[in-house]
């Protein structure tokens, strides 16, 4: 597993100081901003500016096909919009569609349970409120009452999923919001593509969602900072990690969020009690693949850090918490 450590240096600052250490190859960035609501980086040691923008292209291309698949607010064919606008009926889904679905499934059923896909008529309401508050509106609450008739369909036994067929269907009016993994399991999928077609040497970081293939040339790992939380510390990074051939991903309240009296509203939703949770600021996990860590990061920003543990000692993950007095919690601890 990689190692919690404290450093000075910025990705680009290891990167640039890297870049040198090679004398048949260097460091090459690019980014795109069109897919998963969020900046994608690409950057990788690369033979030439060619073997860079093949890697770049597949990237790209990959990630804006998955996009499209997993955008719950577009009816491209196959996709989960799709399947929302079915109205009940068997859609027909695009194989990457039908494999999200079954290992959310999977992950619901046997790491946990505060990660359901089928909550989005609850976080409907949620956005609904939130980006009318952004526009300028008064910000509101969802009212109680709606919460719970939202509630009342969902669950992941309204998924039906037909893998023979190649079809999903939705019981009882119930509608999927992916948000909590899409982009983690895009993010793997292209990881292990780019790794199949020979690249061993780069960096993905879909808005957080990191893939680290290899290392610097030169180096034994990547760099990579933990954001600090607005206001949080007085550093622009509460960490920085060493990986190598893993992953990270990060959920926190401090992005997508809206303030009512002083009290903030995230975008992430327990299952539990309907409403965003406040146990920290953010939590960021490390493991050998994107889609799981980004999994994990939603379930244990619904926990506290106590039950949270409890979870990742079943996973083998690593995990960092932000918690709301300043301080950090690691899993495993860390030694002093």
């Amino acid at each position: 597993m990689g190692k919690w450590f404290r450093a000075g240096a910025l990705l680009l600052a290891c990167l640039l100081a890297s870049a040198g250490c090679s004398l048949r190859r260097r460091v090459y960035t690019r980014d795109f901003f069109d897919t998963f609501d969020t900046v994608v980086t690409v950057s990788a040691y690369s033979a030439s500016q060619a073997e860079f923008d093949a890697l770049f292209s597949l990237v790209q291309g990959e990630f804006t096909r998955l996009h499209h698949l997993y955008n719950a607010y577009e009816t491209s064919p196959g996709g989960i919009g799709a399947l929302n606008a079915a109205n009940g009926q068997a859609a027909a889904l695009d194989p990457d569609v039908l494999s999200l679905l079954q290992w959310a499934t999977n992950c619901y059923e046997t790491v946990s349970p505060q990660v359901d896909i089928t909550l989005g008529r609850v976080t409907a309401l949620w956005k609904e409120k939130r980006d009318a508050a952004l526009q300028g509106d008064a910000a509101e609450l969802p009212e109680a009452a709606a919460l719970r008739e939202a509630a009342a369909h969902t669950g992941m036994d309204k998924l039906v999923v037909d893998t023979a067929a190649g079809t999903a269907r939705l019981a009882d009016g119930a509608l999927l919001d992916v948000g909590a993994v899409a982009k983690g399991y895009a993010a793997q999928l292209v990881y292990e593509e780019a790794k199949s077609a020979g690249y061993d040497s780069f960096l993905l970081n879909a808005g957080g969602n990191i893939c680290a293939a290899g290392a610097p040339a030169g180096r034994e790992a990547w760099n990579i900072g933990v954001e600090a939380p607005d206001h949080w510390g007085d550093d622009a990074l509460a960490d920085t990690l060493l990986l190598n051939d893993q992953c990270v991903a990060t959920s926190g309240d401090y992005q997508r969020y809206y303030e009512i009296d002083g009290t903030r509203y995230c975008h992430i939703i327990s299952p539990d009690t309907l409403y965003p949770p406040a146990y920290c600021r953010a939590v960021t996990v490390v493991c050998a693949d994107a889609a799981l860590a980004d999994f994990l990061s939603t379930a244990l920003f619904t926990l506290p850090p106590e039950e949270g543990e409890a979870l990742l000692r079943k996973t083998g993950a690593q995990a960092l918490w932000l918690l709301q007095d300043g301080s950090i919690r690691y899993y495993p601890a860390r030694t002093p």
